[in-house]
């Protein structure tokens, strides 16, 4: 399958949204892009901003915070707690945005690798339709796309050496 640089987004029930992208890389070197504190910095995006703050221990029970900055604006932040770590499998944490109305939600991300390709699955759960459907309203598939193609350029860019393993981060 040719990819189409798309994330296909699904709403399977009232309080899930799982966005799906297919990437031209192992899972293993994605998994090191989704806990790699040099890595995220690259690839997860907020629009106009860059990522200031970029604090992770991906263990179960380990934290992380990450912030964004941009000149004369606030900082926009999130935190959570792992609750599932699987490498290079699958990635369970909490997300709670610093700022906003929105309650906890909780996000896995499940990599499936066929012939060197894989497919990401984000699934992300929230604690009511209403705050689902209001993530979804602003522009969230928009943010995951922008996302997922900083991600797939960046993928594409690794030297060989660069893709192997991932060690400890903070």
């Amino acid at each position: 399958m040719k990819d189409s640089g798309a994330v296909a987004t699904t709403l399977p029930t009232d309080h899930e949204v799982v966005m799906t992208r297919e990437l031209d890389a192992s899972r293993e070197m994605i998994f090191d892009a989704l806990i790699r504190p040099d890595l995220l910095k690259r690839w997860l995006t907020a629009p106009g901003r860059r990522m200031s703050t970029c604090e992770i221990d991906p263990r179960v029970g380990g934290s992380y915070r990450f912030a964004w900055s941009a000149p004369g604006q606030s900082d926009v932040a999130m935190h959570g707690v792992f609750r599932e770590v699987v490498p290079p499998l699958r990635l369970v944490r909490t997300e709670v945005w610093e700022t906003g109305e929105r309650s906890e939600v909780l996000v896995a991300a499940d990599l499936i690798e066929h012939a060197g390709r894989t497919t990401v699955t984000l699934t992300v759960r929230f604690q009511s339709r209403q705050e689902r459907d209001a993530a979804v309203a602003s522009g969230m598939e928009n943010g995951a796309q922008a996302s997922f193609a900083k991600l797939a350029e960046l993928l594409s860019s690794m030297p060989a050496a660069q893709r192997e393993g991932s060690g400890p981060t903070r």
